[in-house]
């Protein structure tokens, strides 16, 4: 009687020690998914239309602060091979991103599917309407939780947000019919120049540069022609351009070239570059089918204590004129106003 009795008691003690401890991991359940709905929640709340570069920051820090990951990171393709770490956050404070394997990576855009690295790290695709924008790497994550669910989805949102503002940005500053910067971007990039010139004591010169004859050939081959001949001068242009300068349409036929750390001397031999490569090139015209010799007259001045912009522009296009004046087809560079050949020896 007393074996039975305590078989039955221990039996009972082992029901309700098998009730508590799935009361435990019922309860522990419970907390983990109120942790998930609580970071489920607050994950939309740090996107911003009007800041989508902080949110990038805000919802990287979010999946580590929140528990879900312990490290995360967002990354986006900046050409066919390159990608690039926007934000990350990590619970150690170690950068994380960069060292993740550049083939995996690409394989994930490609595939357009999750992968892991072997280091465990979690690679998941950011897509919007079937396109990749980028990567969302985790360390920690559970694939398909919730929380990264929805993070994977605001990461398109906030990449797609980026991309547009960057596109219209772009459209605001470059001239539609060349591709070039427009007058109003040069305005605010030379003002930036002359500033950066100024502190560092570094040359800045500005070339000027004039279609000769540009409404003649308007006139007799009509405007599309004159168009094409503005757009494969600005192709010239990029191609035949140092690295750094920033060459825009000043208006009509005229562009414009910023040279940041070019004195006038240096500035003239670009500037005769570009007019031998113009005057050597030779534009169709696919409606006769005649190919058209064009030439560009231009103007060089460097810059010189207490100028302001215009006053620099003034000097360039004088040059320019000069070049007109004297026969078309070539260079003119500006004389120093302060009686030394440029500011800034080189």
């Amino acid at each position: 009687m007393i074996g039975l009795l305590g078989i039955l008691l221990i039996g009972a003690l082992l029901l309700l020690y098998m009730q508590h401890r799935a009361m435990r991991l019922l309860r522990a359940e419970n907390r983990d998914l109120h942790e998930q709905v609580r970071t489920v929640t607050e994950l939309p709340t740090v996107v911003s239309g009007t800041d989508w570069q902080r949110s990038v920051q805000d919802l990287t820090d979010t999946l580590v602060r929140s528990g879900v990951t312990t490290a995360a990171a967002l990354l986006a393709p900046i050409d066919n091979a390159n990608i690039e770490v926007r934000a990350w956050a990590t619970a150690d404070g170690a950068p994380y991103g960069e060292g993740l394997p550049e083939a995996i990576c690409q394989r994930v855009l490609t595939s357009r599917t999750p992968a892991r690295c072997d280091t465990g790290d979690l690679l998941l695709p950011v897509m919007e309407d079937g396109e990749p924008l980028g990567i969302l790497a985790v360390r920690g994550g559970v694939r398909d939780s919730p929380p990264l669910r929805v993070a994977v989805g605001l990461a398109g949102l906030v990449l797609s947000g980026i991309r547009s503002t960057q596109r219209q940005s772009a459209l605001s500053s470059t001239d539609g019919l060349t591709g070039l910067a427009n007058h109003r971007h040069f305005q605010q990039m030379l003002g930036i120049a002359l500033g950066q010139s100024y502190l560092e004591g570094e040359p800045l010169s500005v070339i000027l540069l004039d279609i000769d004859h540009f409404k003649m050939i308007n006139d007799s081959h009509g405007h599309l022609l004159g168009d094409l001949v503005l757009r494969e001068i600005a192709y010239l242009l990029r191609r035949e351009l140092p690295p750094g300068a920033l060459a825009a349409r000043y208006g009509g036929e005229e562009l414009v070239i910023i040279l940041q750390g070019q004195s006038a001397t240096e500035a003239g031999a670009v500037a005769e570059r570009l007019r031998q490569s113009i005057a050597g090139h030779q534009v169709f015209d696919f409606t006769t089918g005649a190919k058209l010799a064009v030439t560009v007259s231009l103007g060089v001045a460097a810059y010189e204590l207490g100028q302001g912009k215009s006053r620099l522009i003034n000097r360039a296009d004088e040059a320019m004129y000069t070049s007109k004046r004297e026969g078309r087809n070539r260079v003119t560079v500006a004389p120093p106003e302060n009686g030394t050949d440029h500011l800034f020896p080189s």
